[in-house]
């Protein structure tokens, strides 16, 4: 029987044999049981939502997992009534005069471990519930197997903070939704619940919200227990089919976001968030 390894925050001594809580603050956390991996968003009171000290927190987790012996799946799931209400805004609003250096930092962070994730050699199994919107539906839809509740619903939501898809979307969702299909979600800025995403492939399996843990705990001890290389040469054949590799992908999504970050309608989408009114595109 492999030993419970806790992590939460990030100090010397992360690592113990038996379980270990170390009281610190953190927006995403790892607890690895068996040949299982949890890897859980856990900042519900603030939405789960997505900024630099969640990226950091999520490549700290992603190390841990790296690092040790016999991980054979990783079960991503979310404390809370949604999965994540997409990025944080505070801290751009507070550098409004500096977004063009404070939306690609957040990147900078983020892209990295999202790379990191991606090339674990184990299958990834999502669980999603209500809101899962931004750069965490791009993260949710590189996962292997999504399983979410009734309660899902997805949106892109770049348009309206005057951005370019990132989060790893632009491959996520073009091999989950074909690129035509993946293009018009974003720019239209499409809200699907949660039976429209299985129809467009962006989740996998839907159950009630009620049977969604008991549902993705299946299909995670499915794979634990299954051949391991075998389903990553799975997912490096068909992402053969999409032409690029993640790292190439996140590498196009960091650009693009360089050149809105400044931009005048980045700036106004940004206030008019904070404000709570509608934006007035220029398309400067």
């Amino acid at each position: 029987m492999l030993p419970v390894v806790f992590w939460q925050g990030w100090g010397d001594d992360e690592w113990a044999t038996g379980r270990k809580e170390a009281m610190m603050p953190q927006q995403v956390r790892v607890e690895i049981e068996q040949a299982v991996a949890q890897l859980v968003l856990c900042a519900p009171d603030s939405g789960n939502r997505v900024d630099i000290g969640f990226a950091q927190d999520l490549a700290r987790a992603v190390e841990v997992i790296a690092q040790a012996d016999e991980v054979r799946v990783v079960w991503l799931w979310a404390e809370g009534k949604d999965f994540s209400q997409g990025g944080d805004l505070r801290p751009f609003h507070a550098a409004i005069d500096q977004l063009d250096e404070a939306l690609p930092e957040l990147f900078e962070a983020f892209n990295p471990a999202l790379e990191q994730l991606w090339s674990l050699p184990v299958p990834v199994v999502a669980q999603v519930q209500g809101w899962c919107v931004g750069g965490a539906l791009g993260m949710v839809s590189l996962a292997d197997v999504v399983v979410a509740g009734a309660s899902t619903r997805l949106r892109p939501a770049f348009p309206g903070l005057g951005i370019s898809n990132a989060g790893g979307s632009t491959i996520g969702f073009a091999s989950r939704m074909g690129p035509a299909a993946a293009r018009r979600f974003c720019m239209l800025n499409e809200l699907l619940d949660a039976e429209q995403g299985r129809q467009a492939g962006l989740l996998d399996v839907v159950v009630d919200d009620d049977l969604l843990r008991a549902r993705a705990e299946e299909v995670v001890h499915q794979l634990a227990s299954g051949p391991t290389l075998a389903y990553v040469g799975m997912r490096h054949n068909f992402a053969r089919l999409v032409g690029v590799s993640v790292a190439e992908s996140l590498g196009f999504e960091a650009e693009n976001i360089r050149v809105c970050a400044a931009s005048q309608d980045a700036r106004e989408a940004v206030t008019a968030f904070m404000e709570k009114r509608p934006s007035v595109m220029r398309g400067k």
